[in-house]
């Protein structure tokens, strides 16, 4: 682990005076703040369409994205369609499949998006995904409800379709690690996820499908993360 230098670095200098309130934050102080109030989550955007993600996870998902280069990628609720479009645009490789409730105020437009819209649980789209996703590699990227049980319904059907070498990504378990934290900017997540959230689904999820899908930790190496145990890859 990285040693604490807080005295040495915050040593009286102009310039060390203006950060130093801000460098004061421990990870788990700065990371309720950042997903807790939302305040700088809701500024992110990529080529200006917001994208309401931590730069951090993006930088991973490109990662991902070349190192395992799937033919479509499923996108539930997500708001980086275009962000995903155009990296994939810089590798010549890959597909969008952007499932929303209502696309009516979506903002990405790319050759390699397609819009799926309605509920991820309703057959009529579960069965346009899996024509679109039919024959190639393919993973996912769950930001949908984040209710535990909609989570889990969502996995057990889109899971599926993640093909072995491939990621299924879920998205936001931070709810269940800052939600019922007496003094977290979150609390009100846990009055809303009180059944649990993201998290919790995961580990269920998990628990039911032991050969085929483990937690790639490597994934969390920023520490930064809205997807704590949420980077899934199948290994058969």
């Amino acid at each position: 682990m990285p040693q604490r230098f807080e005295g040495e670095l915050l040593r009286e200098s102009s310039t060390a005076n203006i950060y130093r309130d801000r460098w004061r934050f421990t990870l788990s102080e700065y990371l309720n703040w950042w997903f807790g109030s939302k305040e700088i989550l809701h500024s992110v955007t990529w080529m200006g369409v917001p994208a309401r993600k931590s730069p951090l996870d993006l930088w991973i998902y490109q990662e991902i994205l070349y190192e395992t280069k799937p033919d479509a990628i499923g996108s539930l609720l997500g708001g980086t369609a275009l962000f995903l479009a155009h990296i994939c645009e810089l590798m010549g490789h890959g597909q969008i499949v952007s499932i929303d409730l209502n696309h009516q105020y979506c903002q990405a437009s790319h050759p390699r998006i397609t819009l799926v819209t309605g509920n991820s649980s309703d057959f009529v789209v579960t069965s346009s995904v899996r024509t679109l996703c039919e024959g190639r590699t393919t993973m996912v990227i769950h930001d949908g409800d984040h209710h535990y049980e909609q989570v889990l319904r969502d996995l057990n059907v889109y899971g599926e379709l993640v093909t072995v070498g491939q990621y299924l990504i879920v998205e936001d378990g931070v709810v269940d690690i800052f939600g019922n934290l007496e003094h977290s900017v979150g609390t009100k997540w846990g009055r809303t996820y009180s059944k649990g959230g993201p998290l919790k689904a995961v580990g269920q999820f998990l628990a039911q499908t032991p050969s085929q899908f483990t937690v790639d930790d490597t994934k969390e190496r920023f520490l930064i993360t809205a997807s704590p145990q949420g980077y899934l890859l199948r290994k058969q």
